[in-house]
């Protein structure tokens, strides 16, 4: 087949465009046509987004983000095979909705500086290092090799076009990015896109001067079988029958090393030669779970905080150091840990882990960083508070744990970010950032001495005993209800049906539950899933979740459904529940779990960040070191009486609340028809 010609855009004039929506901080995006994925634009184009909007070093965030005259702006170039689009964008706090217009003219301001003073050679070498760096990376699983190979060859008909993408990169200059903005950006005419809350078209940019025209189909109006042409295809197997496995996949555990210091640290880790790169979490005790009542949020925030800079180097000399030498430092906080996770190629390790140690031992703890930071995550809370799916996940916090610790909002609230102070940071640095209880895992192209020595800096940390953890006392839940989270203006609900289940274990009861509900909706083909997407429509899938850690566990089953269908949905998860709980699973059922959680789960353990995480695990939960083999044993010989008794015990519908979140003016008279206690409750922000 002959490949279609390309369709570069062209505009005649500006053109605006507003959206409102249910949102509480507006947001402008400005587009322009550009060329068309594989034109000798591109890599320059791609350049420029980044020098625009890529990282603590970018125009727009020096500019705009940092000087908090926005809560977000970035850059990037969207390529299709006929056409490409160049972006920025920038979102406004939702105190300072007025501003919206200027940030329009700044964003076209700073594009329209760049245009005149180019880029500093320093900066593209920062940008190209770390491109070449992200190619390695992105060969480290099969999924990114197949894509890779897959999308030049469909594009390009050169599956090992790799080199000349870093050959195009090598050849950006100043020059050539400056001539792409003249030549599709800086004077051209361009797309703004105005996003306000409802009822507030004053925000926008300029009032609207264009209206999409409705999709005229390019097929005749009137066309019958008659009138296509059939095409036979040959095929040399037989389309009819499905093709048989081999067998299921075995897992095996990768040869571990472990290595132990005086103050208190713990390293574990495992040699992997496919690629020259390294992988290193730090893991220490400064979770979420530690933080004081009425503080949530503080993990989080002294997490950031150690990425704006030290008192050697401001952040933007780290990050400048890190793009040069392709490595990334990114610091996360969970449920009992502070994670600092570091990418390097091989050879840069030492130097990339000198400056972890700068930003870790060093910390500049400023007090504009932390304004600044802790503003923004209070905008950030104001933006993910009012999704469907977070007050689905909160409401569920809240019904099984009551007033417990586990019910807290972990990344904080408007309320207790605001009460949160730059000396709670700096006590919680002090308390949390201790060698006692910090475990490191090392995956990569490095030998046990190697790597060992490579973190000979944090064997002489000292510190104090790690913190212990406050017990809490989770209530039992009695009867059954439908929790009523309103959610007005929803388009659609979700429903959750919700129960408290088994702390974290690797090859005990938990485990074995897990595998009971493979078929029930652990998958893609389970009951649930074929149910209420293939058979009914109502949702494009149901998740389930049977997760737990050291102290507390949770089932959910969670379904996205149209409004009108949410009280045939409830009916449905309960009635497949109630099957399945009574009846257990088909012989049928068993081989397919037994043949798919070993081929699920060979993809768990692929690259150098995933067994990092297996790692990790092991350390967390002290768990034998062949624990993989021990679960391939239990898939293989489980009985299946034994998974039928756990299905009937861990789900049983009646033990499990009813969660559902949208829109009650609507919802609610339909609810009443199923007959259970329905109660409204209240989401904490």
């Amino acid at each position: 087949m002959k490949a279609p010609p390309k369709r570069p855009v062209t505009l005649s004039t500006d053109r605006y465009v507003t959206m409102e929506d249910r949102i509480r901080q507006p947001m402008v995006v400005i587009g322009w046509p550009a060329e068309y994925k594989g034109a000798k634009s591109q890599a320059s184009l791609d350049v420029l987004a980044q020098v625009l909007g890529d990282g603590n070093n970018s125009l727009l965030y020096q500019s705009l983000v940092k000087t908090q005259q926005a809560l977000s702006a970035g850059a990037f170039q969207k390529c299709g095979e006929l056409a490409c689009t160049f972006y920025v964008y920038a979102m406004a706090a939702s105190d300072k909705q007025h501003d919206l217009q200027q940030l329009s003219q700044k964003l076209l301001n700073i594009v329209r500086k760049l245009e005149k003073q180019g880029i500093a050679q320093e900066r593209l070498d920062e940008i190209k290092g770390m491109a070449k760096a992200n190619a390695v990376f992105a060969l480290e699983s099969v999924k990114g090799k197949v894509a890779q190979l897959a999308s030049n060859q469909t594009f390009y008909g050169q599956p090992d076009r790799l080199q000349q993408e870093l050959d195009d990169l090598d050849m950006v200059s100043s020059v050539s990015v400056q001539h792409v903005l003249r030549q599709f950006i800086v004077h051209h005419h361009k797309v703004t896109l105005s996003v306000v809350p409802q009822g507030k078209n004053n925000l926008a940019v300029r009032p609207e001067n264009f209206v999409a025209p409705k999709h005229i189909s390019a097929a005749p109006r009137h066309i019958n079988d008659q009138a296509l042409a059939l095409r036979t295809v040959s095929d040399s197997f037989d389309r009819s029958v499905i093709p048989s496995t081999l067998g299921p996949v075995t897992l095996h555990m990768p040869k571990l090393y472990s290595a132990y210091y005086e103050n208190g640290i713990a390293l574990m880790g495992t040699v992997t030669t496919e690629t020259p790169t390294v992988l290193v979490s730090i893991n220490l005790p400064a979770g979420n779970r530690f933080v004081p009542q009425g503080k949530e949020g503080l993990a989080e925030l002294t997490a950031l905080l150690l990425s704006e800079g030290s008192l050697t180097h401001s952040a933007e000399q780290i990050q400048s150091e890190l793009d040069k030498l392709g490595s990334v430092i990114s610091v996360d906080t969970q449920t009992y840990t502070t994670r600092i996770t570091i990418s390097s190629l091989s050879k840069n390790l030492a130097r990339t882990l000198a400056i972890v140690d700068e930003m870790l031992f060093q910390p500049k703890f400023a007090v504009s960083d932390f304004k600044r930071i802790r503003n923004q995550m209070i905008q950030g809370a104001i933006y993910q508070h009012q999704k469907l799916s977070w007050l689905a996940s909160q409401a569920t916090q809240q019904v099984l744990f009551g007033d417990s610790l586990f019910s807290r909002i972990s990344e904080g609230t408007e309320t207790s970010l605001a009460a949160i102070t730059l000396d709670d940071v700096k006590s919680f640095y002090r308390q949390h950032y201790t060698p006692h209880g910090t475990q490191i895992a090392v995956v990569g192209d490095i030998s046990k001495q190697e790597a060992i020595k490579s973190v000979a800096s944090l064997s002489a940390w000292k510190g104090d005993d790690a913190p212990l953890l406050d017990p809490q006392i989770v209530p039992e839940l009695h009867g059954q209800k439908i929790y009523l989270v309103d959610k007005p203006g929803a388009l659609q609900s979700i429903v959750r049906y919700v129960r408290q289940g088994l702390p974290f274990d690797a090859t005990g009861e938990q485990f074995l539950t897990q595998l009971a509900n493979f078929n029930l909706a652990g998958n893609f083909n389970s009951r649930m899933n074929q149910n209420l997407r293939e058979d009914k429509g109502y949702t494009y899938g149901v998740s389930s979740t049977l997760a737990g850690n050291r102290e507390i566990g949770v089932i959910v089953y969670s379904a996205s459904v149209r409004n009108d269908a949410t009280v045939n949905a409830i009916r449905e998860m309960q009635r497949e529940m109630k099957r399945y709980s009574q009846s257990g699973m088909t012989p049928e059922e068993v081989h397919f779990m037994r043949l798919a959680v070993g081929q699920q789960d060979a993809l768990s353990y692929e690259t150098p960040s995933q067994k990092s995480q297996l790692l990790n695990g092991i350390m967390a939960y002290s768990l034998d070191h062949d624990y993989l083999q021990q679960r391939n044993q239990i898939v293989a010989t489980v009985d299946r009486d034994v998974l039928d008794q756990l299905a009937k015990k861990w789900f049983n519908p009646k033990d499990y609340q009813i969660i559902v979140v949208g829109d009650m003016k609507t919802l609610k008279p339909q609810l009443e028809k199923l007959k259970i206690p329905m109660e409204d409750l209240e989401i904490v922000h």
